[in-house]
């Protein structure tokens, strides 16, 4: 079996050490994770590193690797630099989370938890999962099923990286397969998830899962690239306008798609797909559609248990569940595009992400 990505990432040196790693600007760590991550030959990076460096070099290739610092780390300190004007997600709301200013998710720095219990509810390839449900949204969706955590941002407790540590450990030594960051939803969350990541000792060998929105910036994604195992992405509107009515976000369709093609490029994906009534030829079918033209063999999951929940009951066109025609149609769609690596009930198919040392 192969190991989580992140300890592959943990595996990748850089000629700095950890001492020198704390006076690094951002600018510094950037070119740190350029080469670390391939993105930059080494010819870039010493160019780089001789315009960068200000009171002498930073990069020591004498080092031994024992003194040398990893990639994962090299992550995990963005991660938290990223929060001084943060752009993690599309709202781009560029505030001082460090110093105490709330986004629009409502989240400062520190991170809640509504709740966190090993989840047998989800994809039968998944479970049991260890779901940690983070409290705030980066949406505002009308028909929220989690809203008491997702509109109430300092819910639930508030666990120390010692903590997480302990806690993930346990649920894996109770049945866990994997660590499932969902919420709300995770993107706010990212430092978080990259500080805990970086400190899980090698024994936690345990699958990372993002349950989100997907609406993290590129910057976000490139962060999490090497850390996350599996995108477990939700795809709900299939224009921007039904996404700004119901989810109240502007360019949607450009994110969302970006960020799947992303996520399929480093990560196993499994795409989910609510059905919402009166959205089939608005929502559904374009969604289908892009799906098949850009990644027909994807893991694809058709969901029908939409209820009205929180305002949608003040929605007229999602003020009802799901008729028998409306779930046939999508079902037909779904033949009539081929798309065929479906999640049905009682389809026992792995992810290979899901069977890492599990």
């Amino acid at each position: 079996m192969a190991p989580p990505r992140r300890q592959l990432t943990a595996q990748v040196l850089l000629p700095v050490t950890g001492e020198s790693l704390a006076t690094l600007t951002e600018s510094q760590l950037w070119t740190l994770h350029e080469l670390g991550t391939g993105m930059a030959s080494a010819e870039v990076v010493r160019s780089k590193v001789q315009t960068e460096q200000t009171e002498g070099p930073y990069l020591d290739t004498s080092l031994p690797p024992a003194l040398q610092t990893n990639l994962l780390q090299i992550k995990n300190r963005l991660g938290r630099e990223a929060l001084r004007s943060c752009h993690l997600c599309e709202r781009h709301c560029g505030i001082d989370r460090l110093a105490g200013e709330v986004a629009y998710c409502g989240i400062a720095a520190q991170s809640y938890v509504g709740s966190e219990f090993i989840h047998m509810g989800e994809e039968e390839e998944l479970v049991p999962s260890y779901a940690v449900f983070f409290a705030g949204c980066t949406f505002h969706c009308v028909y929220c099923q989690a809203h008491r955590v997702a509109f109430n941002p300092q819910a639930g407790l508030a666990p120390t990286v010692p903590e997480w540590v302990a806690l993930i450990g346990e649920r894996q030594r109770q049945g866990a397969r994997n660590v499932n960051f969902v919420g709300g939803t995770p993107e706010p969350h990212i430092a978080t998830i990259l500080e805990v990541a970086a400190a899980l000792p090698d024994e936690v060998n345990i699958p990372l899962i993002m349950n989100a929105n997907m609406s993290m910036t590129p910057m976000a994604m490139q962060l999490l690239d090497g850390v996350i195992d599996l995108y477990l992405a939700d795809f709900r509107h299939g224009n921007d306008d039904c996404a700004r009515r119901l989810m109240a976000i502007d360019g949607y369709t450009a994110f969302i798609t970006r960020n799947l093609l992303h996520a399929a490029a480093h990560a196993e994906l499994l795409i989910r797909v609510l059905v919402l009534p009166n959205h089939l030829d608005c929502c559904l079918r374009p969604i289908l559609e892009w799906i098949a033209v850009h990644m027909p063999q994807v893991r694809l999951h058709v969901m029908f248990q939409y209820r009205p929940s929180f305002k949608s009951w003040e929605v007229p066109d999602l003020a009802r569940q799901l008729d028998a025609d409306e779930k046939a149609i999508a079902m037909r769609w779904c033949r009539e595009l081929e798309l065929n690596n479906l999640v049905i009930p009682g389809d026992t198919t792995r992810l290979r992400s899901t069977e890492i040392n599990v």
